[in-house]
């Protein structure tokens, strides 16, 4: 998610390199030196964690989705708790949801949302991505 958010920043316009991305990691940093048998085989002490997580977040009525944030020069992924009226709250499996905030659209964001992933939708992207890059030249 942290590659998607500086390819549509960068695709903005906006130029920023790998480091201006802030990700929160999903699980604790002793873990990424972990491994992979071992990072595998100890994922489920997080379960708890999670499940704590998830209890918080509905007693507020909310959901948790893992989310990134475009700002100036900035970029956040973290997962988040978000109410049940936010645009993330009803994503299911592979979808993507881009909500921009502008001058515009500040009180009521415009929001599109569509499928993420799959064969047909990640051809068209690299043939896009392909066809950008020529007109480019």
């Amino acid at each position: 998610m942290a590659r998607k958010a500086l390819i549509l920043a960068r695709t903005c316009g906006v130029a920023l390199e790998a480091a201006a991305v802030a990700p929160l990691a999903l699980f604790p940093e002793e873990m990424a030196y972990l491994r992979r048998e071992d990072f595998m085989s100890s994922l489920a002490t997080l379960d708890a964690i999670y499940q704590r997580k998830v209890e918080e977040a509905r007693a507020r009525e909310r959901v948790l989705r893992y989310e990134a944030k475009i700002a100036g020069k900035s970029i956040t992924v973290a997962l988040n708790a978000v109410e049940a009226e936010h645009p993330l709250a009803n994503l299911r499996g592979a979808d993507n949801l881009f909500s921009f905030s502008t001058l515009r659209y500040d009180e009521r964001p415009l929001v599109i949302r569509g499928p993420g992933a799959g064969i047909a939708v990640t051809a068209a992207g690299v043939l896009g991505d392909i066809i950008a890059t020529v007109n480019y030249m």
